[in-house]
């Protein structure tokens, strides 16, 4: 992806697991600072899948925060996912 192309690029908005893993991510990353990105998503997946809905609700509350201010500041964003070349 060239320069130009990449400054206007628009990111998707969070998603609940997202927004509580972005928190816990960095907690984890101080405890753990040799464990490996992808050992420390598949634990928090596991927890994420274990936790009520009562303790998501606030990170769900977030995320639907988010994707509405998102829809204000770009409105005409349509998600296009890119194919990968092999």
């Amino acid at each position: 992806m060239n320069v130009i192309a990449s400054q206007d690029h628009v990111k998707r908005p969070l998603n609940s697991f997202m927004v509580w893993a972005k928190e816990k991510r960095r907690a984890m990353n101080r405890e753990n600072p040799k464990m490996r990105n992808a050992e420390i998503s598949k634990i928090l997946g596991d927890e994420w899948r274990k936790m009520p809905e009562s303790e998501k609700l606030p990170y769900t509350e977030e995320a639907l925060r988010l994707r509405r201010q998102h829809k204000v500041d770009h409105p005409n964003y349509r998600y296009k996912p890119r194919r990968k070349h092999k």
